[in-house]
């Protein structure tokens, strides 16, 4: 192909001023002629770096003749940085970060083609938009290679890709978690040291959260990480990610070394997904809608439709659902949460299939929410945490006992009827469990213990989170089914529903297992805390001689200790514990209130808290009522099933 003519007239073109960015949009495009053709870039050679860069578009077609290319997964920064480059003669504005991943692409002798979704599709054209989207499993799975760029060198990125290395080799034949000493023992420097610091600002860049790498990394077929100059394959990568989660040091590290404003769960669960989408996806295992929209929670996109758009790829089954950028926000996720709900059936879901349909409506148990949605359509732009319902395979959880879900349609398309029991009421709840932070009481770390054995100690021992423990006290107090019970009795029960009868842990390569509580190491481990916070009490200072004799009498349960504090930080998050006019004690929602109803819907793992609202309900979220977990509500005689609709 000949380029010295588009050479002359690109940089005639990129001078002159007299063409506007629209004007030279509409030149630059010419509309695609089938369904399966798409767009190339090819950028021409330049031996100098800091000339612009100039390049021509083809159009090929997927399914036949393909040339060798590269696809470009990057983000696209802030829309307000714009450049420009020459493309088909004429000016074509990009964003700054687009321009450095160019630059460093180009080569200085030969044409390098590339796909590029900001230079090969028209993005003022909304319809080409939508139809060249649903082109981007193929575009990436048929590229030579996708380059990722994660932008320029900077904060020690050159020390961090060497010390990646140096972590995989060292990590090879780990089995097992190793902590920060035996992490130094196998010549690996401390946490606070700048090479971890290096690494975990490498792996913090916006890319790691930008949704559509999901798929484009999934189906790449060889994949290269570019910082700057420096390069490591992802497979690589994949093995840093995957022998650090071994060894227990995404939490350790990210706790020392993250951006303000993100926890290590946050970062953690980011790379963790993006590993297991790319795994799953090699691997033949089809993920079901549900499950991406689960597990891209973390990710965000600049267009809040991509968070179902960018997973259409990556399911077998669309779900009546294509790219469509006409249509509005609210709209699609309606529609993609009565598709998983109906299982692509407009009258009943898929035998067999229920918990996994229903299960979508713990996902609407937010304290934020940014659109205006039905009740029981989840807002995935919304944050999350961990759900009851994902709890359910490993503890048992049978709320609905072995009765089959029932749904159906109601003549509004934004409600839906669905058959279950009103069980109780929310007659007391708390004030929302306090969030986790980090601070430290000076006075415990100087009493001779450890920093570390602080930090696990203190990182969930609060002054705030104290009061709310105080306040629950009180309104388990107050209910009358546990009259009976001895004390020790009644504090087992109120302490196993402080945890929703599950202890949190952290699996070594994906997600956060639950257990059952083992009942006599959990009770020592409950007491302990409550010593720790009959210290700390609103009613009292505590004093140096309490901090001394504490640290020295917990140093034997410091593990204990630490593991039921994290299992109640990561269960308390966010959640009301509450009283029923029953009598009966729990923890759910946040947007939860008295008067509040309680339901067991059929089929389900866990109970929900409902508002009535006219003839309707309001679905306000998933919820632990002890008592009725393990199918009491069913065999109640007295209970009958009714038929609610939610809107």
């Amino acid at each position: 192909m000949k380029f010295s003519s588009l050479w002359n007239s690109s940089q005639l073109s990129f001078s002159s001023s007299s063409s506007s960015p629209s004007t030279a949009g509409s030149l630059v495009y010419k509309p695609v002629e089938s369904a399966r053709a798409i767009r190339l870039a090819n950028i021409l050679p330049s031996r100098a770096p800091s000339r612009p860069v100039v390049c021509e578009l083809q159009e090929v077609q997927l399914d036949h003749g393909l040339q060798s290319y590269k696809a470009l997964s990057y983000c696209w920064g802030q829309s307000s940085r714009k450049t420009s480059i020459t493309c088909n003669g004429q000016r074509l504005e990009i964003t700054e970060d687009l321009l450095g991943a160019l630059r460093h692409l180009r080569s200085r002798d030969e044409v390098v083609t590339i796909w590029v979704d900001q230079i090969c599709i028209n993005q003022k054209n909304v319809g080409e938009r939508g139809k060249q989207v649903q082109l981007m499993r193929d575009i990436y799975r048929c590229a030579e290679k996708v380059v990722v760029w994660l932008g320029e060198e900077a904060d020690d990125s050159k020390l961090a890709y060497e010390f990646l290395h140096r972590v995989v080799k060292v990590l090879e034949s780990c089995q097992k978690q190793l902590s920060e000493s035996q992490l130094q023992d196998k010549s690996l420097p401390p946490f606070h040291a700048r090479e971890w610091r290096a690494l975990s600002a490498l792996l913090s860049r916006p890319w790691f959260g930008r949704m559509w790498v999901l798929q484009e990394l999934a189906v790449s077929s060889s994949a290269t990480i570019l910082c700057g100059k420096q390069q490591v394959s992802w497979n690589v990568l994949r093995d840093l990610i995957l022998r650090m989660s071994t060894a227990g040091t995404w939490d350790n590290l990210f706790k020392v070394h993250r951006p303000q404003g993100t926890s290590a769960d946050f970062l953690r669960s980011r790379l963790r997904h993006i590993t297991e989408f790319k795994l799953n996806y090699e691997g033949n295992h089809s993920m079901s809608m549900k499950r991406l929209l689960l597990g891209s929670r973390w990710f965000e996109a600049s267009d809040p439709r991509d968070k179902v758009f960018a997973l259409l790829g990556l399911t077998p089954a669309n779900h009546g659902i294509f790219p469509d950028y006409t249509k509005n926000v609210d709209e699609i996720y309606r529609k993609v949460a009565a598709n998983v709900l109906f299982m692509h059936s407009d009258k009943c879901p898929v035998a067999g299939r229920g918990h996994e349909a229903m299960s979508l409506l713990a996902e609407v148990d937010r304290s934020e929410w940014k659109l205006d949605l039905p009740s029981w359509v989840p807002d995935w732009t919304a944050n999350s945490r961990d759900s009851f319902w994902c709890r359910h395979g490993s503890l048992g959880y049978k709320a609905a006992g072995d009765s089959a879900i029932r749904l159906s349609w109601c003549k509004d398309p934004n409600h839906i009827c669905i058959a279950g029991k009103i069980v109780d009421a929310v007659q007391l709840a708390s004030n929302i469990a306090p969030p986790e932070v980090d601070s430290l009481d000076p006075r415990f770390v100087k009493k001779g213990m450890r920093t570390k054995q602080a930090e696990e100690i203190l990182a969930f021992s609060r002054l705030p989170l104290s009061y709310w423990i105080y306040e629950t006290s009180f309104i388990a107090a107050q209910c009358g089914q546990y009259n009976t019970l001895d004390f020790e009795a009644r504090e087992k029960t109120y302490w196993r529903t402080l945890l929703a009868n599950g202890s949190a842990k952290h699996c070594n390569e994906h997600f956060n297992h639950y257990k059952e509580i083992p009942i006599s190491e959990y009770s020592k481990h409950y007491w302990h805390f409550r010593q720790y916070l009959a210290i700390i009490c609103p009613n009292r200072v505590p004093n140096g001689a309490d901090f001394a004799n504490f640290s020295i009498a917990l140093q034997p349960h410091i593990e204990g200790f630490t593991k039921f504090a994290e299992s109640l930080a990561l269960t308390s998050l966010d959640r009301r514990f509450f009283a029923t006019l029953g009598g009966y004690m729990g923890i759910g929602s946040s947007r939860m209130q008295p008067g509040d109803l309680i339901c067991v819907f059929l089929g389900g793992c866990v109970p929900w808290v409902i508002r009535k609202e006219g003839k309707e309900y309001a679905l306000i979220g998933e919820c632990y009522v002890d008592g009725f977990m393990d199918g009491e509500a069913m065999e109640s005689e007295y209970l009958t099933v009714e038929d609610i609709i939610l809107k």
